[in-house]
Protein backbone atom coordinates (compact mmCIF):
# COMPACT_ATOMS: atom_id res chain seq x y z
CA UNK A 1 0.00 0.00 0.00
CA UNK A 2 1.03 3.47 -0.78
CA UNK A 3 0.02 6.75 1.17
CA UNK A 4 -0.96 9.72 -1.28
CA UNK A 5 -1.14 13.12 0.19
CA UNK A 6 -3.25 15.38 -1.26
CA UNK A 7 -1.45 19.23 0.41
CA UNK A 8 -2.64 21.66 2.10
CA UNK A 9 -3.48 23.39 -0.55
CA UNK A 10 -6.51 20.62 -1.28
CA UNK A 11 -7.57 20.98 2.60
CA UNK A 12 -11.03 23.69 1.38
CA UNK A 13 -14.01 22.33 2.61
CA UNK A 14 -15.56 21.73 -0.78
CA UNK A 15 -13.04 19.90 -1.90
CA UNK A 16 -12.62 17.72 1.40
CA UNK A 17 -16.32 17.10 0.90
CA UNK A 18 -15.41 16.26 -2.94
CA UNK A 19 -12.61 13.84 -2.09
CA UNK A 20 -15.14 12.41 0.81
CA UNK A 21 -17.62 11.24 -1.76
CA UNK A 22 -15.30 10.50 -4.62
CA UNK A 23 -13.09 7.99 -2.32
CA UNK A 24 -16.39 6.00 -1.21
CA UNK A 25 -17.42 6.08 -4.58
CA UNK A 26 -13.59 5.15 -5.63
CA UNK A 27 -13.40 2.66 -2.68
CA UNK A 28 -16.09 0.05 -4.12
CA UNK A 29 -14.01 -0.36 -7.24
CA UNK A 30 -12.28 -3.62 -7.55
CA UNK A 31 -10.62 -4.32 -11.14
CA UNK A 32 -7.34 -5.98 -12.16
CA UNK A 33 -7.42 -2.59 -14.32
CA UNK A 34 -7.36 0.02 -11.60
CA UNK A 35 -5.67 0.93 -8.46
CA UNK A 36 -7.42 -0.30 -5.12
CA UNK A 37 -8.24 2.93 -2.82
CA UNK A 38 -7.79 1.00 0.93
CA UNK A 39 -8.69 4.22 2.77
CA UNK A 40 -8.71 7.93 2.95
CA UNK A 41 -8.22 10.73 5.66
CA UNK A 42 -9.83 14.13 5.71
CA UNK A 43 -7.25 15.49 8.48
CA UNK A 44 -4.29 15.57 6.86
CA UNK A 45 -5.97 14.75 3.18
CA UNK A 46 -4.45 11.29 2.18
CA UNK A 47 -5.54 8.50 0.48
CA UNK A 48 -4.13 5.22 1.30
CA UNK A 49 -3.55 3.43 -2.65
CA UNK A 50 -2.47 0.18 -4.16
CA UNK A 51 1.40 -0.12 -4.50
CA UNK A 52 2.89 -0.24 -7.91
CA UNK A 53 6.26 -0.98 -7.77
CA UNK A 54 7.10 -0.37 -11.42
CA UNK A 55 6.05 3.15 -11.75
CA UNK A 56 4.64 5.46 -14.09
CA UNK A 57 3.94 4.32 -17.92
CA UNK A 58 5.80 7.38 -18.72
CA UNK A 59 9.27 6.33 -17.44
CA UNK A 60 9.13 3.36 -19.73
CA UNK A 61 7.69 5.15 -22.59
CA UNK A 62 10.12 8.01 -22.78
CA UNK A 63 13.04 6.18 -22.56
CA UNK A 64 13.37 4.08 -25.70
CA UNK A 65 17.41 3.80 -25.62
CA UNK A 66 16.91 2.26 -21.98
CA UNK A 67 13.73 0.06 -22.81
CA UNK A 68 13.02 -1.28 -26.03
CA UNK A 69 9.40 -2.00 -26.97
CA UNK A 70 7.77 -4.33 -29.32
CA UNK A 71 4.90 -3.27 -31.04
CA UNK A 72 2.89 -6.31 -29.51
CA UNK A 73 4.30 -4.71 -26.15
CA UNK A 74 2.31 -1.34 -26.41
CA UNK A 75 -0.34 -3.23 -28.16
CA UNK A 76 -0.69 -5.18 -24.81
CA UNK A 77 0.12 -1.66 -22.15
CA UNK A 78 -2.83 0.15 -24.95
CA UNK A 79 -5.42 -2.96 -24.09
CA UNK A 80 -4.95 -2.92 -20.37
CA UNK A 81 -5.86 0.95 -20.96
CA UNK A 82 -9.07 0.76 -22.85
CA UNK A 83 -9.54 -2.06 -20.69
CA UNK A 84 -9.77 -0.23 -17.39
CA UNK A 85 -11.19 2.58 -19.17
CA UNK A 86 -14.33 0.97 -20.37
CA UNK A 87 -14.75 -0.51 -16.89
CA UNK A 88 -14.57 2.79 -15.19
CA UNK A 89 -17.65 3.95 -18.03
CA UNK A 90 -19.50 0.94 -17.52
CA UNK A 91 -20.26 2.14 -13.95
CA UNK A 92 -23.63 3.49 -13.20
CA UNK A 93 -23.60 6.28 -13.07
CA UNK A 94 -20.15 6.55 -15.28
CA UNK A 95 -16.74 7.16 -13.75
CA UNK A 96 -14.65 9.84 -16.02
CA UNK A 97 -11.03 9.41 -15.43
CA UNK A 98 -10.79 13.63 -16.04
CA UNK A 99 -6.98 13.40 -16.15
CA UNK A 100 -5.81 10.51 -17.83
CA UNK A 101 -1.94 11.11 -19.09
CA UNK A 102 1.33 8.11 -18.95
CA UNK A 103 1.66 9.65 -15.47
CA UNK A 104 -1.23 8.05 -14.44
CA UNK A 105 -0.70 5.07 -15.39
CA UNK A 106 1.27 2.41 -13.07
CA UNK A 107 3.33 -0.36 -13.82
CA UNK A 108 3.38 -3.58 -11.51
CA UNK A 109 7.18 -3.97 -12.26
CA UNK A 110 9.80 -2.14 -13.12
CA UNK A 111 10.79 -1.43 -17.06
CA UNK A 112 13.41 -3.65 -18.07
CA UNK A 113 15.85 -3.49 -20.56
CA UNK A 114 14.99 -6.07 -23.38
CA UNK A 115 12.17 -7.24 -21.23
CA UNK A 116 10.25 -9.58 -23.66
CA UNK A 117 7.34 -10.10 -21.58
CA UNK A 118 3.76 -8.28 -20.73
CA UNK A 119 3.97 -4.91 -19.20
CA UNK A 120 0.98 -5.02 -16.82
CA UNK A 121 -0.60 -1.61 -16.05
CA UNK A 122 -3.56 -0.23 -13.88
CA UNK A 123 -4.99 3.26 -14.39
CA UNK A 124 -4.29 5.63 -10.80
CA UNK A 125 -5.94 9.02 -10.26
CA UNK A 126 -9.06 8.52 -11.51
CA UNK A 127 -12.18 10.82 -10.34
CA UNK A 128 -9.63 12.87 -8.32
CA UNK A 129 -8.92 15.82 -10.93
CA UNK A 130 -12.52 16.53 -10.15
CA UNK A 131 -11.10 17.24 -6.42
CA UNK A 132 -8.83 19.10 -7.62
CA UNK A 133 -10.72 21.18 -9.95
CA UNK A 134 -12.78 21.83 -6.85
CA UNK A 135 -10.00 23.03 -4.62
CA UNK A 136 -8.22 25.15 -7.90
CA UNK A 137 -12.05 26.71 -8.11
CA UNK A 138 -11.40 28.99 -5.08
CA UNK A 139 -8.12 30.47 -7.06
CA UNK A 140 -9.86 30.76 -9.58
CA UNK A 141 -8.79 28.04 -11.82
CA UNK A 142 -10.96 24.80 -11.98
CA UNK A 143 -9.24 22.99 -15.19
CA UNK A 144 -9.65 19.82 -15.37
CA UNK A 145 -6.43 17.80 -16.64
CA UNK A 146 -3.23 18.29 -17.87
CA UNK A 147 -2.64 20.53 -21.34
CA UNK A 148 -0.63 17.74 -23.76
CA UNK A 149 -3.73 15.30 -23.00
CA UNK A 150 -6.08 17.22 -22.48
CA UNK A 151 -9.34 17.26 -25.31
CA UNK A 152 -9.92 20.51 -27.55
CA UNK A 153 -12.90 21.11 -25.99
CA UNK A 154 -12.18 21.33 -22.72
CA UNK A 155 -9.68 24.21 -23.37
CA UNK A 156 -12.76 26.42 -24.55
CA UNK A 157 -13.94 28.79 -21.88
CA UNK A 158 -18.02 27.45 -22.77
CA UNK A 159 -16.68 24.02 -21.64
CA UNK A 160 -19.73 21.50 -21.89
CA UNK A 161 -20.00 18.73 -19.25
CA UNK A 162 -17.35 16.06 -18.84
CA UNK A 163 -17.87 12.94 -21.04
CA UNK A 164 -16.08 9.71 -21.76
CA UNK A 165 -15.54 11.12 -25.47
CA UNK A 166 -12.70 13.62 -23.39
CA UNK A 167 -11.01 10.67 -21.77
CA UNK A 168 -10.73 8.96 -24.98
CA UNK A 169 -8.81 12.04 -26.72
CA UNK A 170 -6.63 11.50 -23.75
CA UNK A 171 -6.21 7.99 -24.67
CA UNK A 172 -5.52 8.95 -28.31
CA UNK A 173 -2.33 10.81 -27.08
CA UNK A 174 -0.92 7.90 -24.89
CA UNK A 175 -1.13 5.88 -28.20
CA UNK A 176 0.76 8.74 -30.00
CA UNK A 177 3.24 8.27 -26.62
CA UNK A 178 3.70 5.03 -27.13
CA UNK A 179 4.18 5.10 -30.89
CA UNK A 180 6.69 8.29 -30.30
CA UNK A 181 8.48 7.16 -27.19
CA UNK A 182 8.53 10.72 -26.17
CA UNK A 183 6.74 13.60 -24.37
CA UNK A 184 3.54 14.92 -26.02
CA UNK A 185 4.97 18.38 -27.55
CA UNK A 186 8.38 18.78 -25.75
CA UNK A 187 9.72 20.45 -28.94
CA UNK A 188 7.29 23.73 -27.80
CA UNK A 189 9.05 26.29 -25.80
CA UNK A 190 5.91 27.53 -24.61
CA UNK A 191 3.60 25.45 -22.89
CA UNK A 192 0.91 28.40 -22.52
CA UNK A 193 0.91 27.83 -26.39
CA UNK A 194 -0.58 24.40 -26.23
CA UNK A 195 -4.10 24.83 -25.93
CA UNK A 196 -4.65 27.32 -28.83
CA UNK A 197 -2.87 24.71 -30.90
CA UNK A 198 -4.91 21.89 -29.49
CA UNK A 199 -8.35 23.74 -30.26
CA UNK A 200 -7.19 24.22 -33.58
CA UNK A 201 -6.51 20.50 -34.64
CA UNK A 202 -2.85 21.36 -34.55
CA UNK A 203 -1.25 18.58 -32.61
CA UNK A 204 1.17 15.98 -33.14
CA UNK A 205 1.19 14.00 -36.30
CA UNK A 206 1.45 10.64 -36.14
CA UNK A 207 4.78 9.10 -35.85
CA UNK A 208 6.69 7.38 -38.64
CA UNK A 209 6.62 3.40 -38.67
CA UNK A 210 3.30 3.67 -37.00
CA UNK A 211 1.26 0.68 -37.81
CA UNK A 212 -1.92 1.51 -40.16
CA UNK A 213 -4.38 0.25 -37.73
CA UNK A 214 -2.79 1.97 -34.51
CA UNK A 215 -2.19 5.51 -36.64
CA UNK A 216 -6.07 4.82 -37.71
CA UNK A 217 -7.39 4.36 -34.34
CA UNK A 218 -5.14 7.20 -32.95
CA UNK A 219 -6.51 9.23 -35.07
CA UNK A 220 -9.81 8.88 -34.30
CA UNK A 221 -9.32 8.80 -30.63
CA UNK A 222 -7.61 12.58 -31.14
CA UNK A 223 -10.67 13.90 -33.66
CA UNK A 224 -11.78 17.57 -32.85
CA UNK A 225 -15.05 16.28 -32.57
CA UNK A 226 -16.00 14.43 -29.75
CA UNK A 227 -19.37 12.59 -31.14
CA UNK A 228 -16.37 11.08 -33.93
CA UNK A 229 -14.38 9.46 -30.97
CA UNK A 230 -14.52 5.73 -30.35
CA UNK A 231 -15.83 4.86 -27.21
CA UNK A 232 -13.81 2.96 -24.70
CA UNK A 233 -15.44 -0.10 -25.68
CA UNK A 234 -15.32 0.43 -29.16
CA UNK A 235 -11.63 0.98 -28.87
CA UNK A 236 -11.31 -2.04 -26.44
CA UNK A 237 -12.34 -4.24 -29.24
CA UNK A 238 -10.45 -2.58 -31.72
CA UNK A 239 -7.37 -2.98 -30.00
CA UNK A 240 -8.52 -6.61 -28.76
CA UNK A 241 -8.75 -8.00 -32.38
CA UNK A 242 -5.76 -6.03 -33.64
CA UNK A 243 -2.39 -8.13 -34.47
CA UNK A 244 0.67 -5.89 -34.80
CA UNK A 245 3.56 -8.65 -34.71
CA UNK A 246 4.49 -8.69 -38.34
CA UNK A 247 5.75 -4.93 -36.88
CA UNK A 248 7.94 -6.42 -34.19
CA UNK A 249 10.98 -6.46 -36.44
CA UNK A 250 10.39 -3.14 -37.80
CA UNK A 251 12.92 -0.17 -36.66
CA UNK A 252 11.20 2.24 -34.78
CA UNK A 253 11.23 6.00 -35.82
CA UNK A 254 10.10 9.39 -35.22
CA UNK A 255 9.19 11.61 -38.09
CA UNK A 256 6.27 12.28 -38.78
CA UNK A 257 4.13 9.85 -41.00
CA UNK A 258 2.85 11.84 -44.00
CA UNK A 259 6.52 12.44 -44.58
CA UNK A 260 7.56 8.81 -44.78
CA UNK A 261 4.59 8.14 -46.88
CA UNK A 262 5.52 10.92 -49.33
CA UNK A 263 9.38 9.38 -49.27
CA UNK A 264 8.02 6.23 -49.96
CA UNK A 265 5.76 7.23 -52.68
CA UNK A 266 8.89 9.16 -54.43
CA UNK A 267 10.71 6.13 -53.74
CA UNK A 268 8.30 4.04 -55.44
CA UNK A 269 8.20 6.54 -58.76
CA UNK A 270 11.71 6.93 -58.91
CA UNK A 271 12.46 2.70 -59.31
CA UNK A 272 9.16 2.31 -61.49
CA UNK A 273 10.73 5.47 -63.97
CA UNK A 274 13.79 3.80 -63.90
CA UNK A 275 12.53 0.37 -64.60
CA UNK A 276 10.82 1.87 -67.89
CA UNK A 277 14.15 3.60 -69.30
CA UNK A 278 15.86 0.32 -68.58
CA UNK A 279 12.98 -1.67 -70.57
CA UNK A 280 13.34 1.32 -73.26
CA UNK A 281 16.66 0.98 -73.51
CA UNK A 282 16.88 -3.08 -74.05
CA UNK A 283 13.90 -2.21 -76.87
CA UNK A 284 16.36 -0.31 -78.55
CA UNK A 285 19.26 -2.00 -78.49
CA UNK A 286 17.35 -5.22 -80.12
CA UNK A 287 15.52 -2.86 -82.59
CA UNK A 288 19.03 -1.84 -84.01
CA UNK A 289 20.41 -5.37 -83.55
CA UNK A 290 17.47 -6.34 -85.99
CA UNK A 291 18.67 -3.41 -88.72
Amino acid sequence: MKAFTLGAASATEDALQELSHEAEVMSSIISRYVVRLYGVCLDPPQMVIEYMRGGSLDRLLHKPQAYALTWSQRLEILQDITAGLMFLHSQNPPIFHRDLKSPNVLLFEPPMPNFQGKYNVKLCDFGLAKVKAVSKSSAGGGVVGTYPWMAPELLNRKKPPYSGSADMYSFGMIVWEACARRMPFEEEDNPANIPAMVMRGDTEPVPEGTPLPLAELMERCRHLTPTERPSSTEAREVLRRMDLSPFDSAPAAHTPLHESVFQRGMNEVCARMEGIEKNAAMVAVVAEADL
